[in-house]
């Protein structure tokens, strides 16, 4: 089983079965691993592991600003692309005693048509986990693939 800064990425979680997992040759970008149903289906997750952002004294950027920065970036690449609901009732992950912050886009694309594009960061002090889920909204299960994998992942932090 792969993992990264101590958090494993199952060969599959929920229904959905890993696919590969990339490290990043800057260690401050971490590793990602992606999953999906099957080759074809068009429900992606993409789940990044990696050292919590720091500014020059050390000190960790907040988790409210990390996932504004994120957010922003997100809006800027998809242009056009405007904040929802989060459409699922889905809960934080099963170690209570972490943050999160989560959102939702919508995003019109010229080659892909209308997708939902989801974005989960929480927070473990050091290491973040940044979850990215994204599939059209003609999904028929996509709802309940997801909410499994959330309730599934992240897998705790290993000690």
């Amino acid at each position: 089983m792969d993992s990264h800064l101590g958090f494993a990425f199952p060969p599959e979680v929920a229904s959905l079965s890993l696919r590969n997992v990339h490290v990043y040759d800057d260690a401050a970008y971490g590793a990602v691993a992606n999953y999906r149903l099957s080759s074809a289906d068009s429900l992606i997750v993409s789940v990044y592991v990696y050292p919590t952002p720091t500014f020059e004294d050390g000190s960790f950027q907040s988790l409210d600003s990390h996932s504004q920065d994120e957010l922003r970036g997100l809006l800027k690449y998809y242009e056009g692309a405007k904040q929802v609901e989060w459409p699922f009732t889905g809960d934080g992950p099963d170690d209570t005693s972490v943050d999160f912050r989560q959102a939702a886009l919508q995003i019109d694309d010229e080659e892909r048509g209308t997708f939902y594009s989801l974005l989960r960061i929480v927070d473990y002090g050091d290491v973040r986990i940044k979850i990215r889920i994204s599939y059209p909204p003609t999904h028929q299960s996509a709802a309940l693939h997801i909410e499994n994998f959330l309730r599934a992942y992240p897998r705790r932090r290993a000690e």
